[in-house]
């Protein structure tokens, strides 16, 4: 069972009935197939629309979003990057590191050695195993190995 259009009226009616139950105008067989038809040929023709939109939307929006360099990063100062890897690693070393505060000026602290290895010379304050806050000098060297991924050189905490 299907619901066609009234060519008099123009509301629904079941394709099932004898007559529309609006105004009462009775079809032909012949006729009801042809308002099935137009009303599936209808639905068809607004999926195939949607396709084309949403195909359209997406070529534009890799049209407009640029192209990103997986080597960007070798040619970039990560200095900055750097520092905070080193972060991580001195806070695993700390007896509290959820009290460590580290100096904000991080690039201050951070020496690039070559194209992807840096020298972190800096310190951290944070609460010994007494609850006193130290500072803390330490020295690192860590490598940049790719994009998302740096290894630690050396880590020398100075007490």
């Amino acid at each position: 069972m299907a619901l066609i259009n009234c060519p008099e009226c123009n509301k629904e009616f079941s394709d099932q009935a004898d007559a529309c139950p609006n105004c009462g105008y009775k079809p032909i067989q012949e006729e009801k197939k042809e308002l099935l038809e137009k009303k599936n040929k209808t639905k068809k023709n607004a999926g195939v629309g949607c396709l084309v939109l949403i195909i359209v939307v997406i070529l534009a929006v890799y049209l407009l979003i640029p192209e990103r360099d997986p080597d960007a990063w070798k040619k970039e100062d990560n200095s900055f990057a750097a520092y905070i890897m080193t972060e991580d690693w001195v806070k695993e070393r700390l007896k509290s590191p959820s009290t460590a505060k580290f100096p904000d000026e991080k690039n201050e602290h951070t020496f690039k050695i070559d194209a992807h290895r840096y020298k972190i010379i800096s310190y951290v304050d944070a609460q010994n195993s007494f609850g006193a806050s130290i500072r803390t000098k330490f020295i690192a060297e860590v490598e940049q190995v790719n994009e998302n991924k740096w290894i630690l050189i050396s880590l020398e905490i100075i007490e």
